[in-house]
Parts: structure tokens; sequence; C-alpha cells
């Protein structure tokens, strides 16, 4: 599954953490579905969560920015500048 062409600023992500690897679900209805094998300990799904987006978009990981949800499933995403 890929990102769409063009991904809004702001957006919702839904994130399972601790699955068995890390992948993107689906993009529906504004939210996109995420897959991170990371545990949701310390930070590092957040972390994953980040490294995800750049991988796929291909723009810098620090470019991305969780706005709100840094404890929840379902994250507000901000692309560029913050």
């Amino acid at each position: 599954m890929n990102l769409p062409a063009a991904l809004p600023d702001e957006f919702f992500v839904k994130v399972t953490p601790g699955a068995a690897r890390t992948e993107v679900v689906a993009w529906a209805d504004g939210v996109l579905r995420v897959r991170l094998h990371a545990s949701p300990r310390d930070g590092m799904a957040n972390r994953a969560l980040l490294e995800l987006l750049s991988e796929h978009t291909g723009i810098l990981r620090s470019a991305f920015c969780i706005v709100r949800g840094l404890k929840s499933r379902l994250k507000r995403v901000r692309k560029g500048k913050s």
C-alpha cells in the first residue's frame, strides 16, 4: 500500500503498535492506518511512525510532527513546518 501522491499538510493516523511487521495498511476517509512492529513503550512507536512516513514519502523525518495523540493510537500528524 502506498500513500496518496498529495498527502495533506495535516492528517490522522490510526496506529497498531506491536504488530508482526511495519507496514502501511490503508488510506481511507482522511485517515492513514499503519501497523508498527515497535512497541508503544518510551515513544518507540512514535519514532517508528515518523520513520515510516519519511520512507514512504521521501520527506525528511524531521519534517513530520505528531501534534496530537502522543500516547494514543489515533494521532494527528503535521507535514512541513510546525
